[in-house]
This record gives C-alpha cells, structure tokens and sequence, in this order.
C-alpha cells in the first residue's frame, strides 16, 4: 500500500471522513505518528536484525571521535536510533575486524578498568598479536552525535570503520510509494487501523476509538508474533546410529 491508500482505508473506515474534516497533510501528520510508534515496538521487541543496518566509515590517524549517521532527507539516510556492534580495522593490512566494546558514557565513567593498560594495548597497534579479551579495544558514546573510538588509530584506512545499528525510519510522505514503508507489505493495512483512533478522537467520538484501539492492539501482537518467526535459527542434532540397519 502506499501512503495515499493507506489515508484512503483510514477515510473508508470511518464513515468516509472528508477532507475538510480532515486535511491529507493532518493525516499525514497521525499516520507518521502510527508508522514510528509501531517500527519502534517491531525494533525493541522482535528480532533486531529486521531493523537492522550497516554503516561505514574512514579511520584516520590520530582521530578519536567520529560522527553517528543522523536524520539526512537529503541524502533518505534515517536516524540510528541504537548502536549494536561496532569493528574496526586498524591497518590496511588487517585480515579480519576487531570487534569494539560499545559503552554509553555513564558506564565509561563508572569503570575506570576500561583504561587500565591502554598505553600498553596501543602500543602494540590495535593489539595485533596479542589475545586481550574485553576492555579493549572499546567505543564511549557521549550523545546522538558520535563516539570516541579506543585505541585511537595510528593509520589511514578507508571504510574500517563498520557500524551496526538499528534505525528509525524517515518520515513519510504523501507520495511515499509502497517501498518507502519500511514495513512487510502485509502489514501495512495495520498503520490504517491504528490511524483510524486519532480520526475517531479528532471527531470526538470516543467509543469508537476505543473500539478501533483494541482492534490495533490484537492486530499488533499478531504482528509482532510472525516477524519474530520470520528469521530461522539453526540447531545441531545429534542423529542415532543406524548401522545396525545395515
């Protein structure tokens, strides 16, 4: 469905609610409501790899902080809205990443462990060599903005720097066609439903918001029960022995 049809479902749901009842750009305004607040329940409370994205960076020399993607239009790059994993790679001859350990700033602050060493851990250039587990190397986020990367790297090296997180969609538009809803496309008639309540609010008619907010409310468990099925996990099975077949 695309947002105009989604509007659409909304107005045939309610009795045919005009646009001089309500406008197209005030719906727009509800439905970004609807769409944020459910992806953001799909995020926390389902497998977060749906929501999942990837970003890479350059590393430079003797540069600690680098910047978090943020809301972009211009560019349709969405808002990170929490940082899974961070790896690096600190030499261009490196084979293989280095996973970071992410710290928001106040765990930082309480565990001065996380600098015990460092000079030693630095010198021996990202620790190649060496098997140091956790602290080190690590990753402090101070805000929305960016984070300050440990140990600082000593080399240029393009795109090392990778960035695993999940992300807030970009508002729709009126326009925004199936694709930009960054939703399964049999899910999408449920952003009409939960839209419905704010029309029926907007219109004072209270039973019937309530009506249609428990019709939202099973249809989001239901949702949020089949996107926790949609990745599969594998398992190691131990088969009998049937030699004896033989």
């Amino acid at each position: 469905m695309t947002t105009a049809d989604i509007i659409a479902l909304a107005r045939n749901q309610t009795g045919w609610t005009t646009t001089s009842q309500i406008s197209d750009a005030q719906m727009l305004i509800y439905l970004n409501k609807v769409y944020q607040e459910l992806f953001s329940e799909i995020a926390e409370k389902t497998d977060k790899k749906l929501t999942w994205q990837e970003w890479k960076a350059d590393i430079v020399a003797g540069q600690s902080e680098y910047t978090l993607p943020i809301l972009d239009t211009g560019t349709s790059e969405p808002w990170i809205k929490k940082l899974l994993n961070i790896y690096i790679k600190y030499k261009s001859s490196d084979t293989h990443y280095t996973k970071m350990k992410v710290l928001d700033y106040e765990e930082f602050s309480s565990s001065p462990d996380y600098l015990k060493e460092y000079e030693a851990y630095k010198a021996t250039e990202s620790g190649s060599g060496d098997q140091r587990s956790y602290p080190y190397p690590f990753a402090v986020r101070l805000d929305e903005k960016s984070i300050f990367i440990h140990p600082t790297p000593n080399s240029n090296v393009t795109h090392w720097l990778s960035i695993q997180w999940i992300y807030t969609p970009l508002d729709l538009t009126l326009t925004s066609s199936e694709v930009d809803i960054k939703l399964p496309r049999e899910f999408h008639n449920i952003l009409a439903v939960w839209l419905e309540q704010y029309i029926w609010g907007y219109r004072q008619l209270d039973s019937k918001r309530n009506i249609a907010t428990n019709r939202y409310m099973v249809m989001k468990q239901n949702v949020l029960s089949q996107m926790n099925n949609v990745t599969e996990s594998a398992s190691r099975v131990t088969l009998p022995d049937l030699s004896w077949y033989e």
